[in-house]
């Protein structure tokens, strides 16, 4: 692995650094601090495939999407290089008939003719997409986890699963979101009413996100907005070594 140091001077990991069995050892160990099944500072990791298929539903944190093809990434760099400035993306249309043929080659993987079509109405093509066909962007523990940590106000939960949902991802969910970081932060170059208009996208995507499984629907749109946002600001890059803990070989630096 490769280290660097964090703004505080503390030595941060690249998650991109890490072999296979690191990830997947960082990946048990913060599922085991989001679900309180151990404790932050000390945590006891037993068999690795055995213990997270317990811990995760349905083998989510280890599949790969489908829907996160080649097409749908594409066209998220396009909207990164083209959002800025823009205004009502994601809100507004100026063809439906586009944009459904848009979201039909998203579907198809196939490549789309940017030139031909508005990036009003790709932009909406995405959030269709995403819409209809990214549904478990985030494991459903550490959704009702994360859910519960911000219908009570519990800041200190807020921060400690926020900061490690990055890590407990699939591969294919983890590209998406630091798209979709990177296509927020283009939208706010060259914009005056930037919280205006951040609001909107992020009271679009929220509930697209941060989905509601069949037992948090009294949870408001408000809510899931604030853990998008949060979400968008935390590091998918860089890590504190004391989020592998007592993991397998981690903390004796191997």
């Amino acid at each position: 692995m490769i280290t660097s140091n964090g703004r505080d001077g503390s030595k941060m990991i690249l998650y991109d650094s890490l072999h296979t069995t690191e990830a997947e050892n960082l990946k048990e160990a913060c599922m085991n601090v989001i679900e309180k099944k151990e404790s932050e500072s000390g945590m006891s990791l037993s068999c690795i495939f055995e213990q997270f298929r317990q811990i995760c539903c349905c083998m989510d944190s280890f599949e790969m999407d489908m829907a996160v093809n080649e097409s749908l990434l594409s066209l998220m760099q396009h909207l990164e290089r083209n959002a800025s400035g823009v205004e009502g993306l994601f809100i507004n249309t100026r063809s439906s008939e586009s944009m459904n043929s848009c979201v039909s080659l998203l579907e198809f993987n196939e490549k789309i003719d940017y030139e031909k079509i508005d990036v009003l109405d790709l932009a909406m093509a995405f959030r269709v997409y995403v819409e209809k066909n990214l549904k478990a962007i985030i494991p459903v523990k550490v959704r009702q986890s994360v859910i519960e940590a911000y219908k009570s106000n519990d800041e200190e939960r807020k921060k400690v699963i926020i900061s490690r949902i990055p890590f407990v991802l699939n591969d294919s969910h983890r590209i998406f979101l630091k798209s979709l970081k990177r296509v927020f932060q283009s939208m706010q170059d060259g914009v005056e009413d930037v919280q205006r208009k951040m609001d909107e996208v992020y009271e679009v995507f929220g509930p697209l996100v941060v989905r509601k499984s069949e037992d948090m629907f009294d949870t408001s749109t408000s809510v899931l907005k604030q853990i998008l946002v949060d979400l968008m600001n935390a590091n998918f890059d860089e890590l504190p070594k004391s989020f592998f803990s007592a993991a397998n070989g981690i903390q004796n630096g191997s």
